[in-house]
């Protein structure tokens, strides 16, 4: 929480107890309820512009202005509370312990994949893993390894997102051919994400140039910073989708 009167510094950390949502009555119409507020050692204003890193911070360098919501990163979030010596919970994320062994395509769904999901938001009733897709006249089907947020009636299906799974992907040939592969899943179902994810990386593709290009990628090792995690989790985790 920013104050600006009657001191301009960063004074208190307050928890979020309600998502997002419409209000007709609010004034601003957005909005949130927070509660739990927590004082922390205060940050003023021109400690902030002095800061070596937040004084690159878009809303730093606006002089704090227009400041009713600014999104933080992780990582600038839990500097702000290292700098004022905070004892609340700092934010931090981990994919994957790094110690796994992947020897097939089944290993990367069960112990990368899944859990994946889960820390999406996802709980194992809102993903299917083998979606049958029928094509034409049932002579032909295709099947994507996780569909998330199916909806399927009679005659039409369609999802938020998908995920191909392979265990490695050791070139640009192959990776163009699972892209493809991946392709033709997406626009049978209108998703709004591909993503394609091996025991070594991630990548999400979108809709606008016919998931040609990728808008996202990153290791699992990468996954494990806040940072990076907080990207993906915009693009396909279960809020977005919503």
């Amino acid at each position: 929480m920013y104050l600006r009167t009657p001191v301009s510094a960063v004074d208190s950390v307050w928890r979020s107890v309600s998502i997002g949502f419409n209000d007709p009555f609010f004034y601003y119409y957005r909005c949130t309820y927070i509660a739990h507020p927590v004082s922390i050692k205060q940050i003023s204003q021109k400690q902030l512009q002095k800061d070596k890193i937040f004084k690159d911070v878009p809303i730093v360098r606006k002089n704090m202005q227009g400041i009713n919501g600014v999104e933080l990163m992780p990582s600038e979030y839990n500097y702000l509370m290292e700098l004022a010596k905070a004892d609340v919970p700092r934010l931090e994320f981990v994919v994957t312990d790094g110690n796994q062994d992947f020897v097939n395509e089944k290993d990367v769904e069960n112990k990368l994949i899944k859990p994946l999901i889960a820390k999406l938001g996802y709980s194992e009733e809102e993903y299917v893993q083998q979606l049958y897709i029928e094509i034409g006249n049932h002579n032909h089907a295709l099947i994507p390894d996780f569909v998330l947020l199916p909806v399927t009636t009679r005659g039409h299906q369609s999802a938020f997102a998908l995920i191909e799974a392979k265990h490695s992907i050791p070139n640009l040939k192959e990776m163009e051919e699972v892209r493809i592969q991946a392709r033709s899943y997406a626009k049978q179902l209108n998703v709004k994400y591909s993503v394609i994810a091996s025991k070594d990386k991630v990548w999400v593709y979108a809709p606008d140039d016919d998931f040609t290009k990728e808008i996202f990628s990153a290791s699992w090792g990468e996954l494990n910073d806040a940072d990076t995690f907080s990207h993906l989790l915009k693009l396909i985790g279960k809020r977005a989708g919503n």
